[in-house]
């Protein structure tokens, strides 16, 4: 039976998260909480209480320390709420090599920015694109658990910033190019995942994303004056004084993601000259636009 809910948790704080030189002489796998990173997770235990009820949780947690630890600061929560735990190496971080110094994660960090947040592999380590096959090998056991008539209202996965979003990209079937508009979420942080009443899944606002609009903030920022369906997603156009802007709703969220900027010479007088305007940039742009990389031009 398909949870009411699929929870995702990042880890609380760890002692990496704080300092980096940790790095240099812990194995990243047995990298501690700090006193604050405990303190986040039995506040996403709260949170998640809060969410559930009197509802039962399936927990699926990985291996490493500060997973384990986050896992036990929700549990002094949940207690007997939670029927089951199952820890699973496939929901591990992505793998950064063995030791490193501040200063080499630095250098990985800007070169795989500067190459792609999800292509690039690290020396000795994964790409984002190694944490998505492994975690697509995860969908297949969960969906599996998910046909037992036992299975409860809610499953609870916790692990790590990276995997999360690969999870989200593989559930969603998100594009790399969204992959790399979405940023990690804050240490201790916890998504909803909800099932609609056509069985499908949406998350909850929350999500973090570079170039990113809601869309009650594109209502106030932004007049709405063109949208069509292209490539099997729908485009929007809005414009405010001189700028027409193109967004696309992040599949599986209610927020929007800009694709492309425009900045003209003058102001746009009317809804309909902002309609046609949009439409002259959507036939020469096209290939800019649907880069889908928040382009200012």
């Amino acid at each position: 039976m398909k949870p009411k809910r699929i929870i995702l948790v990042r880890h609380g704080q760890s002692i990496g998260n704080a300092d980096k030189t940790h790095y240099e002489n812990v194995p990243d796998y047995s990298l501690d909480l700090t006193e604050t990173g405990r303190e986040q997770s039995r506040a996403a235990g709260r949170a998640i209480a809060e969410i559930i009820g009197d509802g039962t949780v399936r927990v699926y947690v990985s291996p490493w320390f500060r997973t384990r630890q986050t896992f036990a600061g929700i549990a002094s929560v949940l207690g007997d709420r939670i029927v089951k735990m199952t820890e699973d190496p496939r929901l591990r971080d992505q793998d950064w090599g063995h030791y490193q110094s501040k200063e080499a994660l630095d250098k990985i960090k800007a070169a795989r920015n500067e190459y792609s947040t999800f292509y690039y592999r690290i020396p000795d380590g994964e790409s984002a694109a190694d944490v998505y096959d492994r975690t697509s090998a995860f969908l297949e056991t969960l969906h599996r658990d998910f046909e037992s008539d036992r299975f409860p209202d809610n499953a609870v996965i916790i692990t790590h910033g990276v995997t999360l979003r690969a999870f989200l990209m593989r559930w969603f079937h998100w594009t790399p190019e969204f992959y790399s508009a979405v940023r990690n979420p804050e240490t201790g942080e916890v998504l909803v995942m909800e099932r609609g009443t056509d069985g499908q899944y949406i998350l909850l606002p929350g999500l973090r994303l570079r170039y990113s609009l809601s869309a009650a903030e594109l209502t106030e920022q932004m007049t709405p004056c063109l949208t069509m369906k292209v490539c099997g997603f729908t485009l929007f156009a809005s414009y405010s004084g001189s700028k027409v802007s193109f967004f696309r709703r992040v599949p599986g969220t209610t927020q929007h993601q800009i694709m492309a900027e425009f900045g003209l010479k003058n102001d746009i007088a009317s809804v309909e000259a902002a309609e046609k305007l949009a439409r002259k940039l959507w036939d020469k742009n096209q290939e800019l636009i649907l880069s889908a990389r928040g382009i200012e031009v």
